[in-house]
């Protein structure tokens, strides 16, 4: 009895599992944006009375010229805008420092803290990341902590590694920690 009735459950799952790899094809496909209103569609709450609607084309889809947005949370806008008003910095960094640095960006558990990466192992280079695109203007654009990473040797498992960090203190001046 037992015996029978895994049996018939192997054979129940091998066929829905047959069913479920055939489906698409066996199937006809649904209509492709089905939930959108008609073209005919009377509804005058969104538009004035001499705004027209867009045509629809012949697969339902509005012909529309600007895609709509998806709504952003208060921390989202709030990032947003900080990070549209660091791209003055992102670009002097990229002008002045190329040199030195080979990627410049916020952490992502906190955005007053950047994260520059050089871009090569020499003895000095935090130092002079340091002078040449931390101190003239990081503080400005809202960075009050520096995490400065160097190269690894060519084969080491990670790319880069943590040398050093700079606190800004209340009067805007640097003061670095070597790891």
């Amino acid at each position: 009895m037992g015996r029978n009735l895994m049996i018939l459950a192997v054979a129940i799952l091998t066929g829905l599992l047959i069913f479920w790899l055939a489906s698409p094809y066996l199937l006809p496909a649904p209509k492709p944006n089905s939930f959108l209103p008609a073209a005919g569609n009377n509804d005058t709450t969104h538009s004035s009375s001499t705004e027209k609607q867009p045509a629809a084309d012949h697969a339902g889809v509005l012909n529309s010229a600007a895609p709509l947005s998806a709504p952003r949370f208060q921390s989202q806008r709030v990032t947003n805008d900080l990070e549209s008003k660091r791209a003055d910095y992102y670009d002097f960094l990229r002008r002045q420092c190329a040199d030195l640095i080979a990627d410049a960006r916020p952490a992502d558990d906190d955005s007053a803290v950047l994260l520059l990466y050089a871009a090569k192992d020499e003895p000095n280079v935090v130092p002079q990341m340091l002078s040449r695109a931390v101190q003239p203007c990081a503080y400005k654009y809202g960075f009050r902590h520096t995490r400065f990473y160097v190269p690894n040797p060519p084969g080491s498992v990670e790319r880069y590694r943590f040398e050093a960090e700079a606190n800004a203190d209340e009067n805007g001046a640097w003061h670095v920690f070597l790891h």
